[in-house]
């Protein structure tokens, strides 16, 4: 074998070891994900995230963590949703009302408000085989 084929065999595996040391290092390195809401840390967003950060720390052994965004810091919620359809937010927390302007799907969760009261919703309701105390 040659000295410069022993040289280069020798960086080869230099290169392979450093690596899998990277990607043995990857793999153990925490995580933080960035997390936004519109309203200030003392509402409901800001509990609701704090919660969330210690269950997915606790779940995670440490590994994975939030960074919160609060008060808009990231733009109000139908900007947030367009940051977080293109990747550069990973969590967010919005009404129903703007989310479905991206997934109409998620426009179900505001069908409540189409009924008055439960007696109005009996009357024109489709689904006509409730009985009346199943609604409550």
């Amino acid at each position: 074998m040659s000295r410069f084929a022993a040289v280069k065999s020798l960086v080869v595996a230099v290169l392979c070891m450093a690596s899998l040391a990277a990607t043995e290092a990857l793999g153990q390195a925490a995580r933080q994900f960035s997390f936004a809401y519109d309203q200030p840390t003392t509402t409901a967003y800001g509990i609701a995230a704090n919660i969330f950060d210690a269950k997915l720390k606790e779940m995670s052994g440490g590994k994975f963590s939030i960074n919160q965004f609060p008060g808009a810091q990231l733009g109000q919620e139908p900007q947030m949703l367009q940051k977080l359809r293109a990747g550069d937010i990973d969590f967010v927390i919005t009404s129903t009302a703007n989310a479905s302007t991206l997934a109409p799907q998620a426009g179900v969760f505001s069908l409540h408000f189409i009924f008055r009261d439960q007696d109005t919703w009996r009357r024109r309701s489709p689904i006509r085989r409730l009985p009346r105390n199943s609604a409550r």
